[in-house]
């Protein structure tokens, strides 16, 4: 049953993380050189006269990786829906995985972008990070749907 409320979660899901793969997580500016995060690269830029030059690039091909898989996980748990237990375990997996994106980026990549810039300010959080926050609920709400439609199957065999 492809119209149930867990599957519309988990497509959206699968959405964010294509979004947050592109999206701008952090940033930080002192004068005329920032850096910008993203799931790919740290881009360090310096602006001279209006012009934004690339000093350098980081890559973060790991936080690429967690975003990607947990898209896929995201849409193969979908087709699940006759296998329930395997469907919530995936779905628990998928919730790992963005947790472990949301830790790679707070204790690795960042220290690895503000190490670019040869600074210790804090910067600031975008749009993109903010995103992980909406997957964790979406996939929290879809194991509890489907963790409900688990119990509602097995109540209604016993009656049988």
């Amino acid at each position: 049953m492809i119209q149930r409320p867990q599957t519309a979660l988990l497509f959206l899901s699968a959405i964010l993380y294509a979004v947050m793969a592109l999206a701008p997580i952090w940033s930080i500016s002192i004068g005329a050189t920032s850096v910008t995060l993203s799931a790919c690269k740290a881009v360090l830029t310096n602006d001279l006269d209006g012009v934004n030059i690339i000093a350098k690039e980081s890559s973060n091909i790991y936080l690429l990786v967690c975003l990607v898989c947990g898209a896929i996980l995201s849409l193969v748990s979908i087709f699940f829906f006759k296998d329930r237990p395997l469907q919530a375990k995936l779905s628990a997996l998928n919730s790992l995985l963005i947790t472990t994106f949301v830790g790679s980026t707070i204790f690795l990549a960042i220290p690895k972008a503000q190490s670019l810039i040869m600074t210790k300010d804090v910067g600031q959080y975008h749009w993109g990070f903010y995103l992980s926050l909406v997957v964790i609920v979406s996939n929290f709400i879809a194991n509890k749907l489907i963790r409900k439609d688990e119990a509602l199957v097995k109540s209604v065999d016993r009656i049988r």
